[in-house]
């Protein structure tokens, strides 16, 4: 509730959604929970205008109690549907959720759109779906879809702009270039039922963003509540927040040690999760291990590295070790406290001894994202909550360019390695992703052992 009172101190209107699955799912810890009790006290901030991300599509599909009673409380339910379709989505929609932003393909975007559900199609820094769903946007669907980008990385936000990056990008493909401005304004206002925001005219509050031209869409001002404001004042206003301590929590974390983090080798097939480019799901693959003096180790020349989740909210010790391919990691290991949506350390490396260090110094940091490679290269605090910071954005984007040029030199070559590594902590997303309770095989919601 913090936030959104310091919301109100900006120059836009900001609106916000109650987290629904807190924790996402049952096959991981998180810092709390939050039960249909708590968003039944949401429900009646005003600035809260829906229930947000129905992420646990298993209890949904099962009508689990506890998930039901969270479905009451709000008429808006916005979802998290990734490939799903046929029965499951028409139990899914049944349920009164009625919009996705997963939506990675084609026929599954036009299925969803057949159903009726609303088609939010992201272009973040990971995930990028637009080129591949843009044909589904015609005359008929429009009111339909909107763009959204989920996460964005800072830098981009501040190099690349917001939804007017995924305009630009639209209109390059060959999308109208007013009906993507439709795609951002009044298909999504209508979708939120923002009627005095729906246009232009008498009657509707006076917001508008003023263009240079519809090909770059570069901002030159806006009218916020009647009010003209050109770029430059955009760019030097103060915004007021207030302070957060409560939020400085420090880092939870169980005993930890080398020998906890060894994986002794139970046979020679293993599970690995791979990367799919531009994407945030997964594949799952079983490839021969690399063993060491009985121990499974990282193969650098197969693109194979071990990933660690380790849970930092209640100190209990819960380990989850797999491995990834795709990272394209030769040495060294990044870490980050940012890992979806539970939040836990998450960190992807090629040695123990650098997997180790990097997991300490994110304790010692309070939070935040490091990249080690024998000693530690580059870091970014996150005192609050180990994901937020009161840095400037520019102050900001030079420590995270800073985490990419390290991130570069250990081999990666990922645009957002460290958005990408948060991803593969999220049980929710298919098909094959870790968390500090072990693999997780998201199709089946259910735990599944490193060994075939």
């Amino acid at each position: 509730l913090g936030i959104i009172n310091d919301s109100q101190n900006a120059v836009m209107d900001f609106y916000f959604t109650a987290p629904s699955c807190v924790p996402a799912t049952a096959l991981e810890t998180s810092g709390s929970a939050i039960t249909p009790m708590e968003l039944t006290l949401l429900s009646k901030e005003p600035k809260i205008v829906g229930l947000s991300e129905v992420m646990d599509t298993h209890a949904v599909i099962n009508a689990e109690p506890t998930m039901l009673q969270k479905l009451l409380v709000f008429r808006a339910r916005h979802g998290h549907a990734p490939t799903m379709a046929g029965k499951e989505l028409m139990a899914y929609l049944s349920a009164g959720i009625d919009s996705d932003h997963e939506t990675i393909g084609y026929k599954e975007g036009l299925e969803k759109l057949r159903a009726g559900m609303f088609l939010m199609i992201r272009e973040g820094s990971t995930a990028k779906n637009l080129e591949e769903l843009l044909p589904l946007i015609t005359q008929s669907t429009y009111m339909r879809i909107c763009f959204v980008s989920d996460d964005l990385d800072p830098s981009d936000l501040l190099m690349e702009g917001h939804l007017n990056r995924i305009l630009r990008k639209a209109v390059a493909l060959g999308l109208d270039p007013v009906t993507a401005v439709r795609l951002v304004t009044i298909s999504p206002a209508t979708y939120l039922g923002f009627v005095d925001r729906l246009g232009i005219g008498p009657g509707r509050i006076a917001d508008m963003v003023i263009l240079e031209d519809l090909n770059s869409f570069n901002v030159r001002g806006m009218v916020k509540s009647g009010k003209y404001l050109d770029r430059d004042a955009l760019r030097s206003m103060e915004i007021h927040s207030s302070p957060v301590e409560y939020l400085k929590k420090g880092i939870n974390l169980g005993e930890l040690s080398l020998e906890r983090l060894r994986i002794r080798a139970k046979g020679r097939s293993i599970r690995v999760i791979e990367m799919v480019p531009n994407q945030v799901i997964t594949r799952q693959l079983v490839m021969e291990a690399l063993v060491e003096e009985g121990y499974v180790v990282s193969d650098t020349s197969r693109d194979l590295s071990k990933l660690v989740v380790a849970e930092r909210h209640r100190g209990s010790g819960n380990l989850g070790i797999g491995f990834v391919k795709g990272f394209g990691l030769r040495e060294g290991a990044l870490a980050t406290t940012i890992a979806h949506d539970s939040h836990n350390i998450v960190c992807v490396g090629t040695r123990d001894e650098d997997i180790l260090k990097a997991i300490l110094r994110l304790k010692e940091l309070g939070g935040g994202i490091v990249v080690v490679n024998g000693r530690v290269l580059a870091e970014l605090p996150l005192p609050y909550a180990g994901l937020m910071t009161h840095m400037k954005i520019e102050r900001l984007t030079d420590l995270l360019n800073n985490l990419h040029r390290s991130a570069k030199e250990c081999g990666i070559s990922l645009p957002s390695p460290f958005m990408t590594l948060s991803f593969l902590a999220l049980p929710v997303i298919p098909y094959l992703k870790l968390t500090d309770k072990g693999l997780v095989d998201v199709m089946e919601g259910k735990i599944v052992d490193l060994f075939v």
